[in-house]
């Protein structure tokens, strides 16, 4: 494995993924859809789950204008609403009858106080609910599928983020800002990675639980952070992606890595070689040691707020 202080811009090529099935959730853009093209190269049947269907219509074409014989079909799924998310598993297991990997990937970021249809904020209810709940929708399918695995998309701000149990949505009228909220939804994707790969031990089943991260690159979510406003800002950033920042192809090299390496572990989580993990090719990465606590009371948590419950 490279190490984490020696940055390689080198990108992990996947090998044959001929007849393997793979669900990428927020296929139509950003980190999503590069590892949706990605895994679409190696061969791999791609179910590119979106929220904006015309959004997903240009990907598929694009992809498609890259990779001709490209096995694409979309899946219309909304996670910040738990009954699209039932739905969009319902349409999978109607779908395939094999589920090689689940790339936990779409989100919102630095968002105003907004609630989903089911009345969460909305960081939580789409990073992290949304996708518990999808997974656990889909974990029949995936245990049944030798080799399969579930990839999480975590973020370098789950270092700075806290689970607030007392106020884990964000109840109206409590204090909010975007930054908290988002830091503490990937703080929870990350605990849930790890506390599903427990759980799958225990159960003795063959599929694993991995994640990664994309550093630091301006895709769709740098537009929402104020610095980017900033007159004049936008052309430096334009300037240091590549250089001091992720092009967004090498953003996704920690899904790929984590989708398709074989023999990985368990439990392994990948993010850019470079300087303070921010920009180059996917290698080992740092987890916060806050995601090795409370696992099991984020799980009980989770199952009463979706009304999902597996691996219990």
């Amino acid at each position: 494995m490279p190490s984490r202080n020696r940055r390689t811009d080198t990108p992990w090529i996947p090998g044959d993924l001929t007849d393997k099935v793979v669900l990428v959730t927020g296929a139509n853009g950003g980190i999503g859809y590069w590892t949706a093209l990605a895994l679409a190269r190696a061969g791999a049947r791609v179910l590119m789950a979106c929220r904006s269907l015309p959004k997903a219509d240009q990907a598929y074409a694009d992809i498609k204008a890259q990779v001709p014989d490209a096995q694409l079909e979309i899946i219309p799924l909304d996670l910040a609403d738990l009954a699209s998310v039932r739905k969009a598993a319902d349409d999978v297991l109607a779908r395939t009858d094999r589920l090689d990997v689940l790339v936990n990937n779409a989100g919102v970021a630095l968002v105003a106080n907004a609630r989903t249809t089911d009345g969460f904020e909305s960081h939580l209810g789409a990073n992290f609910l949304g996708h518990f709940a999808l997974t656990g929708h889909l974990i029949d399918l995936l245990v049944a599928t030798p080799g399969s695995r579930v990839v999480h998309v975590g973020s370098l701000a789950h270092r700075t983020g806290r689970l607030r149990y007392e106020n884990l949505a964000f109840e109206p009228g409590r204090r909010y800002h975007p930054w908290t909220a988002y830091a503490q939804s990937k703080l929870a994707n990350t605990t849930f990675m790890l506390e599903l790969e427990r759980r799958l031990r225990l159960a003795g089943a063959p599929t694993i639980s991995v994640g990664g991260h994309p550093g630091a690159s301006f895709t769709g979510i740098a537009d929402r952070m104020w610095i980017i406003r900033v007159p004049g800002i936008r052309p430096i950033a334009a300037w240091l992606e590549g250089k001091a920042l992720n092009v967004p192809e090498l953003g996704a090299d920690a899904s790929v890595r984590a989708a398709t390496e074989p023999g990985i572990l368990g439990g392994t989580y990948y993010g850019p070689s470079g300087f303070g993990e921010v920009n180059g090719a996917a290698g080992p990465a740092k987890i916060s040691p806050r995601a090795y606590v409370d696992g099991a009371r984020l799980w009980e948590a989770a199952s009463r707020l979706t009304g999902v419950h597996f691996l219990d």
